[in-house]
């Protein structure tokens, strides 16, 4: 790691050009539920199963990441799907788990149908809209009515 020196009230003090990398949940200094929410989020919607996965979009370290993921299953949210493949270097991996009381009925959700809406009547076309949509030729006149005229009098 890089490192600065700088002269502060007369000595020498070193300044980290970046910060330390935390290494576990706490040294983030963020509260667990905001990480594990973020966690739970993140794979949610990505869909997204193993560890460097997870590490890799929320930008924390795969033992971060580890450690919320033990906090998720000990709080049933999240459940090990096992691993893919038979290598050593394979993953665990993770998803979220069902709900883990099933004893009351899910709720069932009906469509249901609307009433129609009752629309405008819209008023008969004019003969100029009728010449127009028959496409016949049509000549048109502009006109400039005096102030406080209303324009549908002079059509």
């Amino acid at each position: 790691m890089s490192a600065e020196r700088q002269v502060v009230g007369g000595s020498v003090v070193r300044m980290d050009a970046h910060p330390k990398s935390p290494r576990s949940m706490r040294d983030t200094g963020l509260e667990e539920g905001f990480l594990l929410d973020l966690m739970l989020k993140t794979i949610y919607r990505l869909g997204i199963e193993r560890a460097s996965e997870i590490s890799n979009v929320i930008k924390l370290s795969v033992a971060i990441v580890d450690e919320m993921l033990r906090l998720g299953q000990e709080l049933k949210l999240l459940e090990t799907l096992g691993q893919r493949g038979a290598s050593m270097t394979a993953e665990m991996r993770y998803a979220l788990d069902t709900p883990g009381d099933l004893t009351r009925p899910i709720p069932e959700v009906r469509v249901v149908k609307q009433k129609s809406r009752e629309t405008a009547v819209a008023d008969p076309p004019t003969l100029l809209a009728q010449n127009l949509a028959d496409q016949r030729f049509v000549v048109t006149v502009e006109m400039s009515p005096p102030k406080g005229v209303a324009a549908q009098r002079l059509l």
